[in-house]
């Protein structure tokens, strides 16, 4: 493989995050990296296999990089919220939560609120037209928490 492939290295990083090689995996994501620093894919991805060898503050680094590099990729305020999740740091968790567009990052904004005991929280939902497919509607929807 010749070294000026960042996207061949990144590749091989998921394939080899997938069979559970997570030290080779770590290797070839560094090696994106130092091809294309601004890489931020290969950082998320370098983030998620740190997080999975235990190493959560480096893995905070690494989707930290990727978030300063590219504010709009969901991704890594995503990944980052989910491990600040895991640690219980729900404040934290729930800000990155809430700058990530993928769905399932409300529900998880929903659970942080619930364990730093907030009462309710509003959450802006976009819902999209069944006939109009490429408007969004914004709605705001309060959640409210009963014991």
């Amino acid at each position: 493989m010749k070294s000026d492939f960042a996207e061949a290295y990144s590749n091989l990083g998921n394939t080899l995050q997938e069979l559970g090689r997570l030290d080779e995996a770590e290797d070839s994501y560094r090696q994106a990296t130092a091809l294309k620093p601004e890489y931020v894919e290969a950082l998320d991805n370098l983030g998620t296999t740190l997080k999975e060898l235990g190493r959560l503050e480096e893995a905070v680094a690494r989707y930290s990089q990727a978030i300063a590099l590219n504010p709009d990729f969901s991704e890594a305020y995503y990944n980052l919220g989910v491990l600040l999740f895991g640690s219980r740091r729900y404040n934290l968790a729930a800000e990155q939560f809430e700058l990530s567009d993928i769905h399932q990052s409300k529900l998880f904004a929903i659970k942080c609120s619930y364990f730093q005991g907030k009462k309710s929280i509003f959450l802006k939902i976009l819902f999209v037209s069944k006939s109009k497919r490429d408007q969004c509607c914004p709605r705001f929807i309060r959640f409210t928490f009963r014991a």
